[in-house]
């Protein structure tokens, strides 16, 4: 009665050092192999085993085995199969095969048919009422019997051991998604050193608008610097929000108000600078997480613009004097008839040739003649100024555009103080060249409805003032004739 007391409390003991050991196990293969040994050393047998299920395969693997089960580590067992094992996975109870040299399992359980077991133990391994294992012994004793204080053990070891599985299995899982969201923070934190020095590096002017304020969260380190700030890392950019802000006030009202997607010309003068810059602006809506954010990319194409306009004075204006050419004559022209058909008034359209002005570029020589062209051309744009417009046709001829000049009385006034603006001297090494004009003058409505057509009639107009008298006009106007 002492000795089964004694080994009661041994058993016991042993029960709650395995009960300690397995709840301080962590990594299942040590937990696995911690179970195995603490199994085999209270029910006293050297050979024991652990499958787990794989659900996936919907198979059995054996994960842990010692004394003859270590030589088949890696075996499957499926669980319509006949072996002990997947017995007491297909059933969900424990099973005790006395005789198992003769038990039918036996014989198609391949993998151990030379081995000498005589009889084995199996108990599932269960989290909730799931079977997710079996753990086994086996004993080389013949005629082995188990008793029910044995059964109780490996009832208490199993169910210790799901315990410990299920814990292991939730810290595994806890610990592969701590690792997953720091692989993902890490990638995150990547990703935003990656964007921000992209962000910073491009030389274009990137900025964010919230949809919702209009106000400007974000800008690059490109808009910062034109903007005269240094941003250090310690120095928040909300500091000069308003700044940006208040800067691209136009540029956010177009951004909130225009479409999903454009694309537009401006004129930006970056803070406290004298200098402006013309930027072509890129803009689309994004949806950022849950917030309505616009992206705003602003080229900065001055030197471009500087050139285009250029190109478009030099296409415009003669080289020589600065003056509107024959295109932009046409083109003004045609925009003052349209304005004039709605308000009634009348345009004058005056032709000049230059007398006299051959003899200057023959006697003094052609860069005498430019000068007497600046001259005049000069003379000419202080007399009209912003009544009128002076082009020049080429060679002498020129053209002038008088708006709105009142009654004919003073439209005559006006030729004469014309003709005085043209009239000039030159004298050089005691020669002496009087340059005037003889001017055509058509008049719209009366003498055509078109640039082309006016200019036309005054150059009729200037070349019979030439044949009449030379340092004249003629009018053509139908309301003279």
């Amino acid at each position: 009665m002492e000795t089964e007391q004694g080994y009661q409390q041994q058993v016991y003991q042993a029960l709650h050092e395995t009960a300690i050991a397995l709840m301080n196990r962590l990594d299942i293969k040590d937990l696995l192999e911690t179970i195995v040994k603490k199994a085999c050393e209270i029910i006293k047998t050297p050979h024991g085993f652990i499958y787990l299920v794989q659900p996936e395969i919907d198979t059995m693997v054996l994960k842990v085995g010692v004394g003859t089960y270590q030589s088949y580590l890696g075996i499957h067992r499926k669980k319509d199969a006949n072996s002990a094992s997947s017995v007491v996975w297909r059933t969900g109870k424990p099973l005790t095969v006395i005789d198992y040299q003769k038990w039918d399992g036996r014989a198609k359980d391949r993998h151990l048919e030379r081995d000498s077991i005589q009889a084995i133990i199996g108990l599932p391994l269960k989290s909730g009422s799931e079977v997710v294992g079996v753990i086994g012994l086996g004993f080389r004793e013949e005629k082995k019997s188990f008793s029910q204080d044995e059964l109780d053990v490996m009832e208490r070891l199993a169910d210790f051991a799901s315990i410990a599985l299920d814990n292991a299995k939730l810290y595994q899982a806890l610990q592969t998604e701590l690792e997953e969201r720091k692989r993902i923070e890490t990638a995150l934190r990547e990703s935003e050193i990656n964007y921000r020095g992209i962000f910073d590096s491009v030389n274009d002017l990137i900025f964010v608008v919230d949809a919702q304020t209009g106000k400007i969260i974000d800008a690059n380190q490109r808009i910062i610097e034109l903007c005269g700030y240094q941003r250090s890392k310690d120095d928040c950019l909300s500091n000069i929000i308003d700044d940006l802000t208040t800067s691209f006030a136009t540029v956010v009202q177009h951004l909130l108000s225009g479409p999903k997607m454009h694309r537009y010309m401006m004129e930006w003068q970056p803070p406290g600078k004298q200098s402006t810059l013309w930027l072509e602006i890129s803009t689309r809506q994004a949806l950022i997480g849950s917030n309505a954010r616009i992206l705003a990319v602003a080229r900065d194409v001055t030197d471009r613009k500087t050139f285009e306009d250029q190109l478009e004075y030099q296409a415009y204006h003669d080289s020589l004097t600065g003056l509107p050419n024959r295109s932009m004559l046409e083109k003004h022209l045609d925009l003052m008839i349209s304005k004039t058909e709605k308000e009634t008034t009348v345009i004058a359209v005056v032709f000049i040739d230059l007398d006299g002005f051959k003899k200057v570029n023959d006697w003094f020589g052609h860069h005498v003649g430019d000068d007497v062209l600046r001259q005049v051309a000069k003379a000419m744009s202080d007399f009209v100024g912003k009544d009128g417009l002076v082009a020049r046709m080429g060679g002498d001829e020129f053209v002038v555009v008088l708006n709105d000049f009142g009654d004919m009385e003073r439209l005559r006034k006006l030729l004469q103080q014309l003709k005085k603006a043209c009239h000039c001297s030159v004298e050089l090494n005691g020669r002496c060249i009087t340059v005037t004009a003889s001017m055509g003058v058509s008049i719209f409505p009366g003498d055509g409805q078109s640039a082309t057509a006016l200019i036309r009639q005054a150059d009729k107009a200037m070349y019979l003032c030439k044949e009449m008298s030379r340092e004249s006009y003629c009018l053509v106007s139908q309301s003279l004739k």
